[in-house]
């Protein structure tokens, strides 16, 4: 018998700037379960235009590794600036930034957006969101051991009830210190 999945596919809360998506609940045979999402975080124009800058000193220092390593190797005689513009004029935002889950991303920035101050900085608002991790995210009590009750945003609680279904709550070992 293969493993049951569960699609979800709902943004779920937000907590210290990102946000997390619950994608779905599994359970296998042997009774092994539990839910999978991603993490999300909004990239401001600002933001965004200073990681596509190739002059930018951090954006250069994002690529110092890759073009050390291709310039030992006789790979590349470019300067770092100049090896940078081309990976950027080639690859664009995909060369700076993971957008995995990109219609994803482009859903959570309209949240986003939606609850920037009314008179925010157009530079503030994100066109979309970079996937910062994934996996096992969500635990019995939370998210990445925050409590639900301490999580900035819940958007849909009725996903705790889903997410206790699957995930166990965590056992507390009795210490051997001084046993």
């Amino acid at each position: 018998m293969a493993a049951k999945r569960i699609n979800i596919n709902r943004l779920f809360a937000r907590h210290q700037g990102t946000y997390y998506y619950l994608e779905g609940a599994f359970i296998y045979p042997d009774g092994f379960k539990g839910c999978t999402g991603s993490c999300f975080c909004p990239i401001p124009e600002s933001v965004m235009e200073e990681r596509l800058d190739p002059d930018n000193s951090d954006t250069q220092d994002y690529f110092r590794e890759q073009w050390s390593m291709q310039a030992r190797n006789g790979d590349t005689d470019e300067s770092l600036a100049e090896f940078t513009a081309n990976i950027l004029s080639v690859d664009g935002k995909d060369a700076v930034f993971d957008l995995s889950y990109f219609s994803i991303g482009e859903e959570i920035a309209q949240v986003y957006n939606s609850e920037l101050p009314p008179d925010h900085d157009p530079g503030d608002e994100a066109e979309y969101c970079e996937c910062v991790g994934g996996g096992r995210t969500f635990d019995f009590d939370g998210i990445h051991g925050v409590p639900f009750e301490e999580l900035d945003k819940i958007y849909a609680p009725e996903l705790i009830a889903v997410i206790k279904k699957y995930e166990k709550p965590k056992v507390k070992r009795k210490s051997k210190v001084g046993a």
